[in-house]
């Protein structure tokens, strides 16, 4: 199992899942993999300038998923 920070550089595995996405009211694609950066991102009107992946997804309540 990948550490942490790896989990959102992992251009093959998402770090949530659409049904996580989902769950809490977002679209799944709104995750999405980000070639500038080399990592996953998150999109929409809700994402705030310079927050992070993992700051988002810790507001959300999101864990990364076990398989990332």
């Amino acid at each position: 199992m990948n550490n942490f920070k790896d989990s959102y550089r992992n251009p093959y595995v998402p770090p949530v899942t659409p049904a996580q996405l989902k769950a809490v009211g977002k679209k799944p694609d709104c995750l999405y993999w980000s070639a500038d950066f080399h990592c996953w991102r998150l999109s929409g009107d809700w994402v705030r300038p310079y927050a992070t992946t993992g700051r988002l997804l810790n507001e959300l309540n999101l864990s990364i998923d076990p398989k990332a």
